[in-house]
């Protein structure tokens, strides 16, 4: 007994070489091996994308010289006539046999009305009522109701008010600026149209001073201008009207984001100060878009982007991509962005490629999304660049599971 007790102790003590040692009894050690393949990656599928103008009368696609699109009056794979109306226009090129040679060519054909999108309007009141038709996003009838006999104007009109206490923040696309009034006046508010007229002037110019990238209405460039889509609004007479795209080169990305208004109003006590006991309350309303629904606050698409997905990824049907070309009325789609290519005398294509720069795989920091970019001229989902799935290097590392027994010395 006493021979084991002292085998324990030398058995913690030689744990490196326990196998061999004859006065081991029983070993089972846990194996912590493991092996990993941090270099594998799957196979990613090519994509190619094309932005089709508003302007373009007709449209042709090939794969390697064969049409895509079907022809339903003329009974062939040939150029399509465009309608003007979008939703014709997707339901003649996505017909089922438009789809189905596209597949047979071992790509996936799809069309929609995303590119070049554009944000809506927003236009705040210059007084809320609780008639239909009187109030806008901010109040309901019931609410504008309610919100008349709390100022002292039961059933009736009142006129919006504001001070420099109240903070409004505008946001397009989940970037947002927040800002209160600068009011030109003695007093610390103002009320109606002069009212409505400040906030939309101090947002706009809020968004271009935080993310404009252009110099507009005496604004300059600034740092933080890569990390929106649209370009500073004009705020005037109540409304901001709607900023622009920075670049159609984004395809479809900048498609239904939403534009929203929120709203922190003054206390009433900061109203009373700022009014010198004029008002308790402050009071503003606005409409997004061209209905108090909250359905069309959202950027809306305004060009025909057309995709060809390879249908096996890694399959090699990439080249079929590459052979892949568009022909619009104004001719053969080689160009990048609208406008006249190189060489030509304002001759418009009508169209334009669409390219990425994130590769899959890629190390550059350039390729991938950071906080720092959202790349305003990069078409990276409507273009995808493809991938052969790749097995990579696996490593092992850790200690086999240890099993040893001289059970059976002892049973003699």
């Amino acid at each position: 007994m006493s021979k084991n007790s002292g085998n324990a102790i030398l058995y913690a003590d030689q744990a490196t070489s326990k196998t061999n040692w004859v006065g081991a009894v029983y070993i089972n050690t846990a194996s912590d091996r493991e092996t990993t393949n941090t270099t594998a990656y799957d196979a990613i599928a090519s994509q190619s994308a094309w932005l089709v103008d508003a302007s373009a009368t007709s449209v042709r696609l090939q794969v390697s010289t064969v049409d895509v699109f079907w022809d339903a009056t003329a009974d062939a794979y040939q150029a399509i006539s465009l309608t003007g109306d979008s939703t014709v226009d997707i339901n003649i090129l996505k017909s089922s046999l438009s789809t189905t040679r596209a597949t047979e060519l071992g790509v996936t054909l799809d069309v929609k009305k995303e590119g070049t999108p554009t944000m809506p309007d927003i236009t705040f009141s210059s007084a809320v009522t609780s008639a239909t038709g009187g109030n806008g996003e901010n109040y309901s009838n019931t609410t504008a109701n309610a919100l008349s006999y709390t100022v002292g104007n039961a059933g009736a009109s009142v006129d919006v008010q504001v001070t420099t206490y109240d903070a409004f923040t505008l946001n397009y696309g989940g970037n947002s600026v927040t800002a209160t009034l600068v009011i030109k006046a003695s007093a610390g508010y103002v009320s109606g149209a002069d009212a409505a007229a400040a906030v939309a002037t101090t947002l706009a110019e809020a968004w271009g001073a935080k993310y404009g990238v252009t110099a507009a209405d005496g604004l300059t460039a600034v740092a933080s201008g890569a990390l929106s889509f649209w370009m500073s609004p004009t705020g005037s007479s109540g409304t901001i009207t709607a900023p622009s795209l920075k670049s159609s080169k984004s395809g479809s990305r900048a498609y239904n984001e939403i534009a929203a208004i929120t709203w922190s109003a003054a206390s009433s006590d900061e109203a009373s100060m700022a009014s010198s006991g004029s008002i308790t309350k402050t009071v503003m309303d606005w409409t997004i878009g061209a209905t108090t629904a909250s359905t069309d606050n959202y950027s809306v698409g305004n060009t025909l982007v057309i995709t060809l997905l390879e249908n096996v990824a890694g399959s090699g049907k990439a080249a079929q991509l590459t052979n892949a070309t568009l022909t619009t009325d104004a001719g053969a789609v080689t160009q990048t962005n609208f406008g006249p290519p190189t060489g030509s005398d304002d001759v418009y294509q009508k169209a334009a490629r669409l390219l990425t720069d994130l590769i899959s795989e890629g190390t550059s920091a350039a390729e991938t999304d950071t906080s720092a970019d959202v790349y305003v001229d990069d078409a990276r989902g409507d273009v995808i660049f493809g991938q052969a799935a790749e097995a990579g290097i696996d490593v092992t590392t850790g200690d086999l599971r240890v099993t040893f027994s001289r059970i059976h010395w002892l049973s003699s």
